[in-house]
């Protein structure tokens, strides 16, 4: 009987984990949005000088990984394109094809990708080093919030940066 409650045990331990971390993700979210909408209301406005240096951060600094990355997928996909419709004598629409297809589908996908892998993992390491060396229990000792510092800049500056990237 036990070997078959301990892959159970396993299974649960791992949902509950799975699910409190979602739910933790959740109240960061919230949080974050509470306090950049109404951190003015209890002494904690949103410091617009950090949202545009996140801003720049995120959405100046990856406009160049952007537009390359854009370009060699427009390349394969040209490519492919080409050897598929050749087969119909279709060449002189691949040009068409490609441009629509970057712009549609495949430039709001490569970049959504790129700016939560890169901005995602700075400001992930960034925090993780503040932890480590107590900077973030320094805020709250000092009366400022730490997600109104940290966090809510960042998720204001992706909220912006994103559609315009």
């Amino acid at each position: 009987m036990e070997a078959l409650t301990r892959p159970l045990g396993k299974l649960g331990r791992a949902t509950a984990e799975a699910l409190g971390g979602m739910g933790y993700a959740a109240m960061l979210l919230y949080e974050s949005l509470y306090l950049s909408a109404f951190g003015w209301r209890i002494g904690q406005p949103l410091r617009l000088r950090a949202v545009l240096e996140q801003m720049r951060q995120i959405g100046v600094d990856a406009l160049p990984i952007v537009c390359l990355l854009a370009f060699t997928v427009g390349i394969m996909l040209g490519i492919q394109f080409v050897s598929a419709l050749g087969e119909f004598g279709a060449q002189s629409q691949v040009v068409i094809a490609v441009a629509k297809s970057v712009t549609r589908e495949f430039g709001a996908l490569i970049t959504a990708i790129l700016v939560a892998g890169r901005s995602g993992s700075a400001l992930a390491a960034r925090i993780g080093s503040m932890t480590v060396s107590q900077e973030v229990d320094a805020l709250a000792v000092i009366g400022i919030d730490p997600v109104r510092y940290l966090v809510a800049p960042a998720l204001i500056a992706m909220l912006i940066m994103l559609p315009l990237l």
